[in-house]
């Protein structure tokens, strides 16, 4: 009896010692799952505040070019009109070289309005890209969640 009773405390010990290794593996596969996680949302998020702050960027940038743009329309209208009175008086010379500066002025309006399109289809895009970033990282956690749910309920079926 003494043999059967020590045999089998010997079994149920080394069946503990098994399920205690098997937990503590859980566990540990569960701290880096939980760990690995935690580092893709602080990326996810991370990435959507750089999207947000180009967004902002480009936003200021709009704001600066159509400034410049109607400062430089209203150069070129001010030189274009200096020009015509410098024609009116007879002094070519003048009139020519304010007429090149009122071209010059009204190029470099177009130049900046060109820009200011080009600003607004990057700003399109990024927003674009910004709500497409939310929406991954919305899914990831969600993702994450329901993972988390999934382990939990594992665990109680094993308790």
């Amino acid at each position: 009896m003494k043999k059967t009773t020590i045999l089998g405390l010997s079994l149920l010990a080394a069946a503990g010692a098994a399920f205690a290794q098997t937990s503590s593996d859980t566990i540990k596969r569960d701290n880096a799952q939980v760990q690995q996680d935690a580092a893709q949302q602080r990326e996810a998020e991370h990435d959507v505040n750089v999207d947000k702050t180009n967004v902002s960027k480009i936003q200021r940038g709009i704001v600066h070019q159509k400034n410049d743009i109607i400062h430089a329309d209203a150069e070129s209208r001010k030189l274009h009109e200096q020009a015509q009175a410098a024609a009116a008086r007879g002094d070519t010379a003048e009139a020519q070289r304010l007429q090149g500066l009122a071209d010059a002025q009204h190029q470099h309006s177009k130049v900046e309005a060109w820009k200011l399109d080009k600003d607004r289809r990057n700003l399109d895009k990024a927003k674009v890209q910004r709500h497409e970033d939310i929406q991954e990282r919305d899914e990831a956690h969600a993702k994450r969640r329901a993972d988390e749910i999934k382990r939990d309920q594992d665990e109680k079926k094993v308790n």
